[in-house]
């Protein structure tokens, strides 16, 4: 009874490698100069482009390092010389330097700045973006450290191997950004207790060690703090409606910081309900004029989209 013949190996993969790095170029590529053009264009046809981009680019840069791990004992050969690409004593050996193309795959999987997420829902998913960083980088060590002995291009290797890493950790990083959970902390930041808070608790334990009778009791602000907190935000609103030397980007990233706050489901408070209201509503140049509203609001959806989307979270913190 005949069974299933499995196929049999194929020594030389040079080709599909190549193919495979080029495929991952070009798509990577696509990402730079189409992936932007989304933010402007709802078109279905740039949506579908960039969609399938964005898909298989992974995909094959994932299959690219599979082929080069696959086929790294054929990598220089056993008696390549550091003074040729490629093995002349061993003619089924590979270029010497698909080597270093390995870290270029780190790079082509960390992504261009101008795209990290195609939705909100890959957000959520650094996690496991997360755990393919770290396959994939230990699959590229072991490939650099197979080829390290008689690599003619060790020093260039070495830095787009560093690289790489970087560019990969940026993109895991900004998926964590644009996530919910990782939105809402850049924006609420660590909680502070104030200034007293160590002196007072430490108080609070020797006094009921003591056996004494110990309760908190928070008392109202003082009519005098109310007043004067109200004429500092009223203060602060008049500044906004009143400065007339900053640009339209500087206006809507001052907004941006206020406004981000809603993308979470938190609220407002007092003092950036003033300065809105205050802009909208009081500036004339506003108030009679709808399209410099819209202008504002358009400039502040960028930043969203910069901070969700895109690499923004890494670039404004270089």
């Amino acid at each position: 009874m005949g069974g299933f013949a499995p196929p049999i190996p194929q020594d030389d993969s040079n080709w599909e490698i190549r193919v495979a790095v080029l495929l991952s170029l070009f798509f990577q590529t696509v990402h730079i100069f189409v992936g932007p053009i989304r933010r402007r264009s709802s078109s279905p046809v740039i949506s579908f482009l960039i969609w399938s981009c964005y898909l298989l680019a992974d995909w094959v840069a994932d299959l690219a390092l599979g082929l080069l791990l696959n086929n790294m004992g054929n990598i220089g050969g056993k008696s390549s010389s550091s003074s040729t690409i490629a093995s002349v004593t061993n003619p089924d050996s590979s270029p010497i330097i698909f080597a270093f193309w390995t870290p270029f795959l780190l790079l082509h999987l960390g992504g261009p700045d101008t795209i990290t997420a195609y939705s909100i829902e890959d957000n959520e998913m650094w996690l496991r973006h997360l755990i393919g960083f770290l396959f994939e980088l230990l699959s590229a060590s072991v490939i650099f450290f197979c080829s390290f002995k008689d690599n003619p291009m060790m020093p260039a290797t070495i830095l787009m191997f560093v690289v790489g890493i970087i560019k990969y950790g940026e993109r895991t990083y900004s998926l964590y950004s644009g996530s919910i959970s990782g939105f809402h902390e850049s924006i609420l930041g660590p909680p502070d207790p104030g200034q007293n808070y160590a002196k007072f608790m430490t108080e609070f334990d020797s006094r009921e060690q003591a056996g004494l009778d110990v309760e908190i009791v928070i008392s109202g602000a003082d009519s005098e703090a109310k007043r004067a907190l109200v004429d500092l935000e009223e203060a602060k609103a008049a500044r906004v409606v009143g400065n007339t030397t900053m640009s339209l980007e500087q206006q809507a990233f001052n907004f941006f910081l206020i406004f981000q706050r809603l993308f979470v489901d938190l609220i407002l408070n007092y003092e950036e309900n003033s300065i809105s209201h205050a802009y909208f509503l009081e500036r004339e140049e506003v108030s009679y004029s709808p399209t410099k509203a819209f202008l504002v609001m358009g400039v502040e959806l960028n930043f969203i989209y910069d901070m969700v989307y895109t690499k923004a979270p890494v670039t404004y913190r270089k």
